[in-house]
């Protein structure tokens, strides 16, 4: 009885082992497919958020050059302004438009709005009306150049003495022909405010600092902090965000819109680059944003947890199930066979249970056969 015992009980923990390592596999299998498809999705999410932020700089920007350049554009078809403009009389201009651009300075991010004599010669700068007339800027004002010799306008970035801006040309024409030039120009501040207020992006405006120090003179020389990779930061929203996020290797590309997800010791951050042009399509700089990636972690971890809980959750009712099936189908009806054998055997017992016998398996065709041995044995008594 202790030697069948022992071949039942090998059997029952062979089959026992054989199922627990097929359901370890499916669970992990399992498991694994939960998280990558989870870390997939999540991975998307990252993507299609940091392109619809990249999307928004880039029509932003065109936005507010298109704006710069609308009213530079009101501006010159205004026939007073036409008017005075044609005869040289700066004192009506200041008159007629310095309280709406200082109004328009003061809400709306407007940093210049003057008059130039072609082809780039200043005749009044509301801003600095004291500035010389007849200032020639022609060597390093190209956008005022461009519009004065083709008597189109012009809009788009442009580095001055004060700094990079988004500045609209308006070219000014009357009956007589061609008068001169309109330079609105606004600066980076509205963009920022607005991709942050519509993401929650923090934003910050890179340009190249030797173009900087080649032309914008007039802007003093920032801290070391401020330059990161030959890149100068002009305006931030949070410039503590952003120096924590920045290297030398995110802002290298200058060229391309670029995506990346950073750690920090703050966590993880979404960065996205997307490269500045000047009017004339010469990259200067780039448009960063970048905000915490924390929440895309914590999504990660909880797609850990879960497929975790689902493959323990299939283990554990697939093993139950399993071996309640096995040990009902399977080991029993051998137990059974494997007693009345034994009893066979030992103690003449020939009963063999017609259930066993009228099974279709292979333990019916076992129970039959001890059947035929059994009326066997009876015909030889």
């Amino acid at each position: 009885m202790t030697k069948s015992s022992g071949v039942c009980m090998t059997l029952r923990m062979k089959v026992t082992a054989l199922i627990m390592g097929i359901i370890f596999l499916t669970s992990a299998a399992t498991a694994y497919v939960i998280y990558q498809a989870q870390a997939t999705l999540i991975e998307t999410s990252k993507n299609r958020e940091l392109n619809i932020v990249a999307l928004l700089v880039q029509s932003t920007l065109q936005d507010r050059a298109e704006e710069a350049l609308a009213k530079s554009s009101l501006i010159g078809n205004i026939p007073a302004v036409r008017s005075a403009f044609r005869s040289g009389d700066r004192d009506a201009l200041m008159e007629q438009l310095h309280p709406t651009v200082t109004f328009q300075r003061e809400n709306y991010g407007l940093t210049q709005a003057s008059f130039w004599n072609p082809p780039a010669s200043s005749f009044l700068v509301l801003f600095d009306p004291s500035r010389a007339v007849g200032e020639d800027v022609s060597h390093y004002r190209e956008i005022l150049t461009t519009a004065s010799r083709r008597q189109e306008a012009q809009k788009g970035i442009e580095i001055g003495r004060s700094g990079p801006a988004l500045r609209g040309v308006f070219p000014v024409k009357d009956e007589q022909g061609f008068i001169g030039i309109i330079d609105i120009a606004t600066d980076f501040s509205a963009l920022a405010a607005e991709v942050k207020q519509s993401t929650g992006y923090e934003v910050g405006i890179f340009i190249h600092n030797e173009l900087m120090e080649k032309t914008a003179v007039n802007v003093a020389r920032p801290e070391s902090q401020y330059i990161i990779g030959g890149l100068r930061s002009i305006q931030s929203t949070n410039w503590k965000d952003i120096k924590a996020v920045a290297s030398p290797e995110l802002l290298s590309y200058t060229a391309d819109i670029h995506f990346a997800t950073v750690a920090t010791p703050a966590g993880s951050y979404g960065w996205v680059s997307v490269p500045l042009a000047d009017f004339a399509g010469r990259p200067i700089g780039a448009v960063v944003a970048t905000r915490s990636f924390n929440q895309f972690q914590r999504q990660a971890n909880q797609a850990v947890a879960l497929a975790l809980f689902v493959a323990v959750l299939q283990a554990v009712l697939l093993t139950a199930t399993i071996l309640v099936l096995v040990r009902v189908m399977i080991l029993r009806p051998v137990r059974h066979v494997q007693t009345c054998l034994h009893s066979l055997v030992k103690d003449g017992d020939t009963a063999v249970d017609s259930t066993l016998t009228e099974r279709g398996d292979e333990i019916g065709q076992i129970a039959r056969s001890l059947q035929e041995l059994r009326d066997k044995m009876v015909s030889e008594k």
